[in-house]
């Protein structure tokens, strides 16, 4: 087992992957200021229930990743301690159906022939498959990271748009030239990488 398998995510079972809006977390939202007009009021409120939900599915899409993560290195755990023990790999119920037609000869103990000597496990196996698995899971971080941050964006640029268009209509702005969006009005959803570490 990992040495900080009781941290895990998976051990805790302290993650938001229910269907049941009871066990989300609280996403504070904020409220508008008492000096804008009632149809700027309106529509802050729409944006933050809009920016709020957004912040939910990162936070999901985060546990998510991490969850799977925590299946790989435990995955890793799991061979390391077949290997030790050379016992051989297990077969999945579809192997064995299939290894059980007429015309494919059953192949069950094939694996424990062709083992050597040399096929023996070591620690440093165990590390460079860890490794490997921090690697590959450093990639979906940085993936992840970039579409949340672009789905950020794109959710910023078009509330700015619909502000400008109910400044507009309200006739705070005229039209001409660029209408002054305060960050305070439309705000940006903030971007957390993913901490594998906790």
């Amino acid at each position: 087992m990992p040495s900080n398998f009781k941290e895990f995510k998976l051990y805790n079972r302290n993650y938001t992957l229910s269907t049941k809006k009871a066990s989300y977390p609280t996403i504070p939202e904020s409220k508008p200021a008492s000096s804008l007009p009632e149809k700027l009021r309106d529509l802050y409120r729409k944006q933050e229930r809009e920016r709020s939900e957004l912040k939910l599915q990162h936070h999901i899409q985060k546990e998510r990743l991490q969850i799977s993560r925590e299946h790989e290195v435990l995955r890793c755990h799991y061979r390391a301690a077949r290997e030790m023990v050379n016992q051989p790999v297990p077969f999945s119920f579809c192997t064995i159906v299939k290894d059980e037609e007429i015309y494919n000869t059953m192949q069950l103990n094939q694996e424990a022939k062709e083992r050597s000597v040399r096929d023996r496990f070591s620690s440093r196996q165990l590390t460079q498959w860890i490794q490997d698995v921090e690697d590959k899971f450093d990639k979906l971080k940085a993936s992840l990271s970039s579409r949340q941050r672009h789905e950020a964006d794109s959710l910023f640029a078009v509330q700015k748009m619909d502000w400008q268009g109910v400044m507009r209509e309200a006739g705070l702005w005229d039209g001409k030239g660029t209408a002054r969006v305060e960050l305070h009005h439309v705000l940006m959803v903030e971007v957390v990488d993913v901490d594998f570490r906790k």
